[in-house]
């Protein structure tokens, strides 16, 4: 889910705040270096600095489910193939520095067994396209034990 403005991507993300325990509605800000920003109440045309400590931030990945909602950091997911087998997994960013070079990007985490199935042989399509949001790892952490989803 990107927007473009005069050239530039503006990528989507949702703010997880660990005291109130839930997503903010408030109206946040990133910077170029990620710095969180939020609307300051006293001056309303004002941003200011958020703690990292308190607050969590999960971009999205620009794909979608089947159901067509957006696919962001941090959601768990599932996919039932066609032989029955249940492949659950967690949306992550990774990024890797090893060996010289610099490779980041969102990845599927795998939760359960793939009983005898890689992710790498599923078919074309079936990255998100195909695969069911069960929850997230804030409000459903219960996902991330379980092997039964």
């Amino acid at each position: 889910m990107r927007n473009s403005r005069k050239g530039r991507e503006i990528m989507k993300f949702r703010v997880w705040d660990k005291k109130r325990k839930c997503y903010s509605e408030d109206d946040f800000s990133l910077t170029d270096k990620g710095q969180l920003l939020v609307k300051d109440a006293s001056y309303p045309w004002q941003y200011k600095e958020c703690s990292p400590i308190r607050f969590v931030v999960e971009h999205s990945t620009t794909d979608k489910y089947s159901n067509g909602e957006p696919v962001f950091q941090g959601d768990i997911c599932r996919y039932v193939s066609a032989d029955g087998d249940l492949i659950r997994a967690q949306v992550v960013f990774k990024k890797d520095e090893s060996e010289g070079c610099a490779i980041a990007g969102f990845y599927l985490e795998e939760i359960t067994t793939f009983h005898d199935k890689d992710i790498s042989d599923l078919e074309e399509g079936y990255w998100f396209g195909g695969w069911e949001k069960l929850g997230n790892i804030h409000e459903n952490p219960e996902l991330l034990e379980s092997p039964d989803a």
